[in-house]
């Protein structure tokens, strides 16, 4: 008969099964955490994956984009600022209820890779949009429709809000899937805003997961860039480095797809 309080006996006699339990539920629980808590989005990963598009698709001297405040991306020695922001569709209840469709689907609507992804780094832009990362929601839940955004955006840039860079670019990331006549539309509505203005934003880039439209604000004109699966899933992976991610995970099948 032992003379252990029960407590004691009990983590003893049965550590071991529970070292095995634990071992086979930790990864699980991690997920879980992820998806089920609510931290506050962080908008450096829409800032890194702006700068990361821009470098590969636009021009390689992007890649000297430092990311700070006011605007999101600087480069100092060739004088280039770049706002980046978010816009969804005109209607905003109907986008909003857009976005809540999406973070709830199933995970049968993307694949195995996607879905691990998500669930491990909190954000979905750049995989697929049939998901919205658990972080990134709130990032969505308050963007406004794109004529609001350009109302604000162009109003700031110039009135000197964003200091006094010799060029100034604007980085949208779009849930309107927009096509070329929405486009034109939203170029000659920009230039109509800032028209006459001394200061102001003589490019625009709209990205869409699987594309990119280059804007020229002086000349009405736009490109539009095709971004395939795999170079969308390139600034992904790229653009969540810096995102924390689990660590000291015990070793199996869950493990492996985290590393990959």
């Amino acid at each position: 008969m032992h003379t252990l309080p029960w407590e004691i006996f009990f983590i003893l006699k049965f550590q071991p099964y529970y070292r095995i339990f634990t071992k086979k539920t930790y990864l699980y629980n991690k997920i879980f955490i992820r998806m089920t808590q609510n931290p506050k989005f962080d908008t450096t990963f829409f800032e890194r994956y702006a700068k990361i598009s821009l470098t590969e698709l636009v021009d390689n001297r992007f890649c000297l984009l430092q990311n700070r405040d006011r605007p999101d991306l600087q480069d100092d020695q060739n004088s280039v600022g770049i706002e980046v922001t978010r816009a969804i569709r005109e209607c905003k209840e109907v986008a909003h209820a857009l976005i809540n469709k999406i973070a709830g689907r199933p995970i049968m609507d993307v694949s195995d890779e996607d879905w691990m992804d998500m669930t491990t780094y909190g954000y979905g832009y750049g995989l697929s949009d049939n998901i919205v990362g658990k972080i990134e929601y709130d990032y969505w839940a308050t963007a406004m429709p794109m004529k609001r955004i350009l109302d604000n955006k162009i109003h700031k840039v110039t009135d000197g809000f964003y200091g006094n860079f010799k060029t100034f670019g604007l980085y949208i990331f779009s849930k309107e899937n927009l096509d070329n006549d929405k486009v034109q539309q939203t170029i000659r509505y920009a230039m109509d805003l800032q028209k006459n203005k001394k200061t102001k934003y003589t490019s625009m880039y709209i990205s869409q997961i699987h594309e990119m439209f280059v804007c020229d604000l002086n000349n009405a004109s736009f490109e539009p860039i095709e971004i395939s699966k795999s170079l969308s899933r390139k600034f992904y992976k790229e653009a969540v480095k810096g995102e924390p991610v689990p660590t000291n995970l015990p070793k199996g099948d869950f493990q492996e797809k985290v590393e990959r």
